[in-house]
């Protein structure tokens, strides 16, 4: 059975990206938005959220093909979803996924939990979890990943 692994520093990104770039590809692009989390309505900010398949968007095409290149050897269909949250303590719901994943630090610090045991991730880390292991991540900061799936 493949195991979850860290790589801290994996990539380098040549650009600064915060919440006006999460903004920005929201007014530029139409993007699929949803909340991935549990939410009170009078909170809905302390929610956490992803932006699906922005690997379609020119800003990431780059970042998907080489990643494809590294991690896609098979040729299977693969995608990158963005999830961000823009407060400290925000937490997607405890979950897996029907596909490898690897999380990449794009904005912040996240705390993920696997199997008892925590990863940090800082910006350009990435976490590798494999299919059907149960997740679940946590902002220590305002934070964005982008979440690379082949499937």
């Amino acid at each position: 059975m493949t195991q979850v692994y860290i790589k801290n520093n994996f990539i380098k990104f040549e650009n600064n990206f915060d919440f006006n770039s999460i903004s920005e590809l929201l007014d530029k692009n139409n993007i699929t938005t949803s909340a991935s989390s549990n939410y009170l309505n009078n909170f809905i900010l302390n929610s956490s959220f992803v932006m699906k398949n922005v690997h379609t968007l020119k800003e990431f095409n780059n970042l998907h093909q080489g990643l494809d290149k590294q991690f896609n050897k098979k040729k299977k269909q693969s995608n990158i979803d963005m999830y961000f949250s823009f407060v400290s303590g925000s937490s997607s719901i405890a979950h897996s996924d029907f596909e490898d994943v690897y999380i990449i630090g794009f904005f912040g610090k996240t705390v993920y939990k696997i199997n008892n045991e925590e990863f940090n991730i800082n910006k350009g880390d990435l976490l590798f979890i494999p299919k059907n292991i149960t997740h679940q991540a946590i902002s220590l900061s305002p934070r964005a990943i982008l979440s690379y799936g082949t499937f």
